[in-house]
């Protein structure tokens, strides 16, 4: 059938309809101020260099229970636009395919639907891919929607409204070389893939943003490319019901003003990303098996709380909690050092020696070598248990006096200034006794005490000279 120009096209065929050109020719069909409708029982078939198909008002083509609906622009675009709502509907497949741009849209404050109840839904540009509309843009299929965009971006364009990709038994597959765009400016998207997979590709960035509501929920939910999900002023959330979430290759980010959920009942997975960032209010993230995160500076989050509903294991060579702060608080009425035994139960010894509290820092000395002083300045309070028998020397009274017994006795160290004990009073007085050691290597035990307003620290006692013999001090 040659191009038509017609002012109303409304056509209906009780088998297929094949609108088709020669090489190098168009197919047009203008509705111009009125409708566009094309109607058949079996296949609608359009192929030619390029198609363009408008209308002032309404354009809707149905193909009939189990045949298909084909739009194929050879090596050009393929261009469907109304003003108001566009429809296409086939009872098996949806193929819009060109060799450069796909634009599908439909005006005003009207709907764009396309619906595959039985089987697939392929659009398909060498360029770029474009569906838009006023209100609701709705591509759904019974098997699988794939949205691809070889060479530019692939845009959903929904000002007021709601996106919804769906696939009700197989995969949803959003692919582009460059961008991937699912956007509004009002409006909620969803991905829908609930028997199967939900798989978005791109060379480089997937975005996807909403202004209201972000929903993800498949089975299996697969991100490949520098991946960016946005909301403005609803709840973002990524959900799997059976498999797992996979993120590869590069940056997963979240941002979302009120509440980021992810929800797996397997596992969550996050691999060879080089970051995985969030800024948001709130972070949920639940997954019944494992959550990993897999890379070298993997997991920044930046908002107000991070909440996570369960056991937190972090194993790494060195685990570092930063908080800015003077006070840290922990509701634990016990920490445990050295908890290194897969079952808790350990004997004493090179586990557990060492021990303790280390506090850092350096008195202010000109040219001292910090370094080698480490060790000279060293604040700390730690445990040592030279042996796995050394607590036992403790508990055994026939070696309590013994020399060797010690030397290998189990004890605490306190090293960088004295030991006090301080008694506040009501009247804010104090009284404090300190222990340390004197320089001539005493054991001395001072006394800090006010008397007539006046304070004064007194040594009361002090002890553990070394004689030889002959009284002689040795140590």
């Amino acid at each position: 059938m040659p191009s038509s120009n017609l002012v109303q096209l409304q056509t209906t065929y009780n088998k297929g309809l094949n609108l088709s050109s020669g090489s190098n020719a168009s197919v047009l069909v203008d509705g111009q101020g009125s409708n566009v409708q094309i109607q058949a029982a079996q296949t609608i078939s359009q192929v030619a260099e390029a198609i363009t198909g408008t209308a002032g008002s309404d354009v809707t083509f149905v193909a009939g229970t189990g045949n298909e609906f084909l739009l194929n622009g050879v090596n050009n675009s393929v261009t469907i636009a109304a003003a108001s709502v566009l429809d296409q509907t086939a009872g098996a497949a949806i193929s819009t395919s060109a060799g450069s741009n796909v634009t599908i849209s439909a005006g005003g404050s009207n709907s764009l639907i396309m619906d595959a109840p039985s089987q697939t839904v392929h659009l398909i540009a060498e360029s770029t891919l474009d569906q838009t509309a006023g209100t609701t843009v709705n591509t759904t299929a019974g098997s699988t929607v794939t949205l691809s965009a070889g060479y530019n971006s692939l845009i959903l364009d929904v000002p007021t409204a709601t996106a919804t990709l769906g696939s009700g038994t197989s995969t949803l597959v959003l692919c582009a070389a460059s961008n991937t765009l699912v956007a509004g400016s009002n409006v909620s998207l969803i991905m829908n893939a609930p028997s199967q997979a939900l798989m978005l590709y791109a060379e480089s960035n997937i975005v996807s943003s909403a202004c209201n509501a972000f929903i993800v929920n498949a089975p299996e939910i697969v991100f490949n490319g520098s991946t960016l999900f946005s909301t403005s002023a609803g709840t973002a959330s990524l959900t799997g019901s059976n498999a797992y979430l996979q993120v590869n290759n590069s940056n997963l980010d979240f941002y979302a003003l009120n509440n980021i959920l992810i929800m797996n009942s397997n596992n969550f997975t996050i691999d060879n990303a080089s970051t995985m960032s969030v800024n948001t209010s709130n972070l949920s993230i639940a997954s019944s098996t494992n959550v990993q995160v897999q890379g070298s500076n993997v997991f920044t989050v930046t908002g107000s709380n991070v909440q996570i509903n369960g056991e937190l294991v972090v194993n790494g060579d060195i685990t570092s909690i930063n908080t800015y702060q003077e006070n840290l608080q922990v509701f634990d009425k016990n920490i445990t050092l050295s908890a290194g035994a897969s079952n808790g139960v350990f004997m004493d010894g090179t586990l557990n020696t060492g021990s303790g509290l280390v506090v850092a820092g350096f008195p202010s000395l000109t040219g001292s070598n910090l370094l080698e002083d480490a060790v000279l300045y060293e604040k700390s309070f730690k445990f040592n248990c030279p042996t796995s028998q050394s607590m036992t020397y403790l508990l055994n009274g026939s070696n309590i006096d013994s020399v060797t017994s010690f030397a290998e006795e189990s004890y605490w160290e306190l090293k960088g200034g004295d030991f006090r004990m301080t008694l506040m009073k009501s009247d804010s007085n104090y009284t404090s006794f300190g222990f340390r050691i004197g320089a001539y290597g005493e054991l001395e035990l001072l006394k800090k005490y006010q008397h007539s307003n006046l304070w004064y620290t007194k040594v009361v006692s002090k002890f553990g000279r070394v004689l030889d013999s002959s009284g002689n001090i040795i140590a």
